[in-house]
Formats: C-alpha cells, structure tokens, sequence
C-alpha cells in the first residue's frame, strides 16, 4: 500500500528511518519508522510482513487538510482499526467510508487508487491484512465473510465494507500487548500471529452475533446494510446538525423503526447516542489540538449554549471542558 500526496506537496518531502528504541509511546516497538516530512505535516509507518498475515502501523500528524491517494498494487483484506481520529475514505467500487475513533471494520480493497481526505491534526491507525487463501477458508465457515470471498476470487474492482464493530476493553488488551511486544525473531512471530488470529475470531464472532440478531426481528438486504454504513458517514458530515430520524430514514429509504433497529445492532448504539460520542470525541480533539474558544466549540458541535456542552462533555468524560483542556 503506497500512499500519494497531491504533487503540489511532493517537492519538499524528506524521508527518514527511526530505529527503535523510541522514546515516546505510540509506536511499535520492535520495527523501524519510516518517516515523511513536509510542509503538510508528518506520516510515520510501520510494517510486519508475513506469508499469511501482514502489520501496518499508520500515524498521520496533518498540519492541513490534505486529500490523498492510497494505492494498493494487489487486492487486500484488511482489518482496520482506528485508535485516534476520523478519516473520512473514498473505497472504488463501494463509495464513502468512514474511519472513525474507537471503531474497526473489515475490508476488501480492490487494485487502484482510492482516496482518503486525510484531516489536519492527528489520526492513528493499526491495519492487519490477510492472506486471501486464509479468508476464503474461513468464509466456508463464516456467512458474513462470503462477500468478501467472492470478490476476491472474483478479482473484483467493487470495494467491500463489512459492518462496523466497537474497539472492545479485550480488543483494547490485545492491541497494548502488541505494542508493548518486547520479544524478537521467532518468539516476535510466535506472539504476534497469535495475537493476530485472536483479533480476527474476534471480529468473527462480533459479526456472527450481530448478524443472528439482524435475522430476528427485520430482513435486512444487502442494500440496508449498505444505507447503514452511509447514514454512519451522513451523520459524521452533519455532526453539527439536529438529528431528524425521519429525515435520516428518508435519505436512505429505510422506515425510521428498521433504521433505528439496524443502526443499534450495527454499532451497538443508538443514532443519538452515536452522536453524542462522535460529538464529544471532536470536542476532545479540538480542546488539546487549538485554542478556540470553547464557547465556539460547543456551537461548531451543535450544542445551542456552553452549558449544554459542558453537562454533555462532563457526563461522558468525567470533567468539564476547561479542565480537560488544562
């Protein structure tokens, strides 16, 4: 996977090798740091690679908005999980995708360009991709994998997402024992592919429970789960704005009660409870990342007075706003 800056900030670009040990946290500490530097910031990667499995460590430091082109030479399956920021995506073949803080998809990434509106601050994302024989084993097992499967041994151009999952506490523990992984060579590999295989049944078994329940109450077609992952990105655009369930259930020609049912199951969460995360999570970021004030930071969420954010921001994080800031 090649990420490709407009060529406009391509002249000024310097790349430069870290060598572990470092010195702050947030890196993996047993590979190398490759680093890109430039007027629009800076993008630190690193990578594990295996025959069946590979790591991709993403940290994006934006001093601007940047849109940026993500190659990808052979098709992927990947596992993708954010663990700082929303980057909102372009997947050829599917549409508008949404990588948002504390949430995880799977992923079929087709060959070509897709596009990533890369936002100015900082966003930090921990990719796993898969071999595609391993997949398509699994999916003779695992429903929810089958498209995923087809398209692959289709050499489909059409991206897929599968439904969104939460960032667990026991996904959380795994994912700090990855990045505090102090072991080397064959002990490193023993520990990580297992580590690895342990997200991935994971993931499967979220998937597989959440797709009982979707066959419980409501049929939901492949085009409703689709109108799903576009109301996560419509609400992320206009997280600003009132939330109208009606309006929202129009917009994706679904009832506003199958809407509301799918949307719980899909993220675990109401819309409105969704909303207010996705809220509070933006304020967070522009409390530690700029000086506006945060009377206009409630405004720019929503929220019609400062108190309002402040009981909202204190429920949901456990201080006001201008103690979180200090």
């Amino acid at each position: 996977m090649n990420f490709i800056l407009p060529k406009y900030l391509q002249k000024d670009i310097t790349v430069t090798t870290i060598r572990p040990p470092y010195s702050k946290s947030g890196l993996l500490p047993f590979l190398d740091t490759v680093t890109f530097n430039g007027s629009f910031g800076c993008v630190l990667l690193q990578s594990f690679h295996k025959t069946d499995f590979a790591i991709y460590q993403h940290v994006f430091r934006m001093k601007q908005q940047v849109s940026v082109k993500v190659e990808a030479r052979q098709p992927m399956i990947t596992l993708s999980y954010v663990l700082k920021g929303i980057i909102p995506c372009n997947l050829n073949g599917f549409g508008k995708a949404m990588l948002a803080e504390g949430w995880y998809h799977l992923y079929y990434v087709p060959v070509g360009k897709h596009t990533a509106a890369m936002p100015c601050g900082e966003a930090v994302v921990f990719q796993i991709n898969f071999n595609q024989e391993l997949i398509q084993e699994l999916g003779n097992k695992y429903e929810v994998l089958r498209d995923v499967c087809e398209n692959v041994m289709n050499e489909s151009g059409k991206g897929v997402q599968q439904m969104a999952a939460e960032i667990t506490p026991r996904i959380k523990e795994i994912l700090n024992g990855i990045y505090n992984c102090n072991l080397e060579d064959a002990e490193l590999e023993l520990f990580l592919r297992a580590r690895i295989y342990d997200l991935l049944l994971l993931y499967l078994e979220e998937l597989s429970a959440a797709k009982r329940s979707f066959n419980t109450r409501y049929h939901f077609s492949k085009e409703d789960l689709q109108a799903l992952h576009e109301i996560s990105t419509l609400l992320q655009e206009r997280i600003h704005e009132p939330i109208n369930q009606q309006v929202l259930a129009r917009y994706v020609h679904l009832h506003p009660k199958k809407l509301a049912e799918g949307f719980r199951l899909m993220y675990g969460v109401t819309i409105h409870e969704w909303v207010s995360r996705a809220r509070i999570d933006k304020a967070k970021k522009l409390l530690k990342e700029s000086s506006i004030p945060i009377g206009e930071i409630a405004l720019e969420l929503g929220y019609t007075t400062t108190s309002i954010f402040t009981r909202a921001f204190k429920g949901m994080v456990g201080c006001t706003p201008k103690h979180y800031r200090k």
